[in-house]
């Protein structure tokens, strides 16, 4: 009864500019509808065919061209990694690190909107430990308002969390 009530995962749009979040964003919702409906404790087989029938058909065709064993066919996890070997490409991190540290705030752009840009960015960027203070210095660097930048700067121990609330303030 409670299956019912929890909604699919969206299909994964392979026409998409962006396929690759669009996949990405397939596999965490297909992870949380694996819990949420308990549908991780069931037969292997009823776990691979719903996959299947949520993917959407234009993934389905290439997961069926896609390079797998018949034991992997059969598994949903090796489906999952396939399909991530295939959606997502081996990333550059320079480039990416590049396309992070060049990210200035827009004219019209919220602040709430230029922070989210910020950590969808530094997610491929393989900063580990240190992504939050990426994440703050870049607000301190790219954010347009002057007058926020200079109360930034002069917060003798600035972390995330106290940028943030000195820019939404």
């Amino acid at each position: 009864m409670a299956q019912a009530m929890i909604p699919p995962p969206e299909k994964v749009n392979t026409d998409s500019n962006d396929v690759v979040t669009s996949w990405q964003d397939f596999k965490d919702g297909w992870s949380n509808y694996c819990l949420a409906t308990e549908l991780n404790k069931k037969d292997k087989a009823v776990i691979v065919a719903t996959l299947c029938t949520f993917m959407g058909t234009e993934c389905y065709r290439i997961l069926k061209n896609l390079p797998l064993t018949d034991a992997e066919r059969k598994d949903p996890d090796s489906i999952i990694s396939k399909l991530s070997q295939h959606f997502e490409p081996k990333r550059n991190t320079i480039y990416e690190r590049y396309v992070f540290n060049t990210c200035k705030q827009e004219t019209e752009q919220s602040f709430d909107s230029y922070l989210c840009k910020l950590r969808t960015l530094s997610r491929t960027c393989e900063y580990g430990s240190l992504r939050d203070q990426m994440i703050r210095d870049r607000i301190v660097i790219g954010i347009i308002d002057n007058t926020v930048r200079a109360r930034l700067l002069r917060e003798p121990d600035l972390n995330l969390n106290r940028a943030i609330e000195v820019c939404r303030s």
